[in-house]
């Protein structure tokens, strides 16, 4: 038996113990706005483990409500691209269904198979300051010649994105967090990038929690702004996601294996 049996074996007899058990409800104690980054409240999304029995046309889901495994028919939602990833057994699955028709699937995503790291490539752009020239003094052609090859040599392109960890935090990929005089007075620079530190489903969406970083009085970077960007998933595959953001942009990604140069 493989290590991913034998955890779905072992976590199945502890969700049997926990079911014959009667417990009580943990208590959530409120906390204070500002410190809240995602909060879970009013999620139809229905969470559990793919069983035995999954395949292209079919889930079998174990919820996390302990209830009996669920069959649900994926043909039309996998035909409509509404199935992110492949379920295998003992992976996490979240599982939306059409408010208007229960016995359809309107999202399916396999959650262990989004975790990892997802880069897409940015290229620089020229500085205003670099564009700027005497215009009382023509260039040579040589000085041309020598600020082209300057530029060509600085549009190198970076790996922007973002690591989606195992206890729901995120790792930004491409961040620069200390710039050397060197790149400031490159003539190219580089576009922002988010930094996300978490990430969630929610009703059928990608939660990403961005973290806006400051330095404080003590010389260390604080986060002190919390925003949420609502995102759907276009499509997901072993090695590709696409994203739609809530300003419409679409943005392609690739997954980054481990150890892999950002």
């Amino acid at each position: 038996m493989n290590a991913k049996l034998r955890y779905f074996a072992f976590f199945v007899l502890l969700v049997f113990v926990a079911c014959t058990k009667k417990v009580d409800k943990p208590v959530v104690e409120d906390l204070p706005e500002e410190s809240l980054g995602y909060v879970a409240q009013n999620d139809s999304t229905v969470y559990g483990l793919a069983c035995d029995g999954c395949t292209d046309s079919v889930l079998v889901l174990l919820p996390d409500n302990c209830s009996d495994p669920i069959v649900y028919d994926i043909i039309e939602a996998r035909n409509e691209n509404r199935v992110h990833g492949h379920p295998e057994i003992g992976d996490r699955i979240a599982v939306m269904l059409d408010s208007k028709n229960k016995n359809k699937i309107a999202f399916v995503v396999d959650i262990d198979q989004l975790k990892g790291s997802w880069v897409y490539e940015v290229m620089p752009t020229l500085r205003e300051s670099s564009t700027r020239y005497d215009k009382n003094r023509t260039l040579t052609d040589a000085e041309k010649s020598e600020i082209d090859s300057i530029v060509a040599a600085q549009m190198v392109p970076r790996m922007y994105g973002f690591k989606l960890k195992q206890d729901y935090t995120c790792q930004v990929i491409g961040r620069q967090w200390q710039r050397s005089s060197l790149e400031t007075e490159s003539p190219v620079e580089y576009p922002p990038v988010k930094n996300y530190i978490e990430w969630h489903i929610y009703n059928g969406k990608l939660i990403l929690t961005e973290g806006v970083v400051s330095l404080g009085n003590d010389k260390k970077f604080q986060i002190n702004k919390i925003i949420n960007d609502t995102v759907d998933i276009m499509k997901m595959s072993r090695d590709t996601l696409v994203l739609q953001f809530s300003s419409g942009e679409i943005k392609g990604y690739h997954r980054q294996a481990d150890g892999e140069k950002k």
